[in-house]
């Protein structure tokens, strides 16, 4: 049985322990996926303590434990370039709930090295409308100049969710 260690809250005792070892005298529930994503927020809310934790699962070979690393990254707001570089890589992972969250992420960066915008506006050929719809949302949130450029042939996209967020982005970039 798969379990994360809870305070008697029911909030993860310590987050950095419940992803990476199951404490003794703990009290244990099962592992529901909103639990699971409690526990990575919680460890990016501890701030960059937690980094080398979120990197290494970043590499895990499960897509989930994957796209919860990305999702916690996107809170932590500036990166260092290990993992900046590191989400960079995980642009193309054969799984969009993955590659949704990293762009996510990168969108948050406070300022994005090039190489960030340009795997955004790579992103935004993904064969999967919300890897794209989140791609053209966190351009816009760069604030770089290749956005309005990059973004406008994303009008014609065949996903109207894509259609609409590209013509609100444009229409918010002067």
């Amino acid at each position: 049985m798969n379990s994360i260690c809870v305070s008697s809250s029911g909030a993860p005792a310590n987050p950095l322990r419940a992803l990476t070892a199951r404490p003794a005298r703990t009290r244990t529930i099962s592992t529901d996926e909103s639990l699971r994503d409690a526990a990575f927020l919680a460890l990016a809310d501890t701030g960059h303590d937690a980094l080398d934790v979120l990197l290494r699962m970043l590499r895990d070979d499960d897509p989930q434990t994957r796209r919860r690393a990305a999702m916690s990254l996107s809170r932590m707001g500036s990166l260092t370039p290990a993992a900046e570089t590191a989400l960079c890589g995980l642009a193309s992972d054969p799984h969009a709930e993955v590659r949704f969250w990293v762009c996510r992420a990168l969108g948050e960066l406070k300022q994005p090295a090039p190489t960030v915008i340009d795997q955004l506006v790579s992103a935004l050929r993904d064969p999967d409308p919300n890897v794209r719809w989140q791609a053209v949302a966190s351009l816009g949130a760069t604030k770089s100049s290749v956005v309005r450029h990059a973004i406008a042939g994303l009008l014609n996209d065949p996903h109207p969710a894509v259609r609409n967020q590209a013509k609100a982005v444009l229409a918010a970039v002067p």
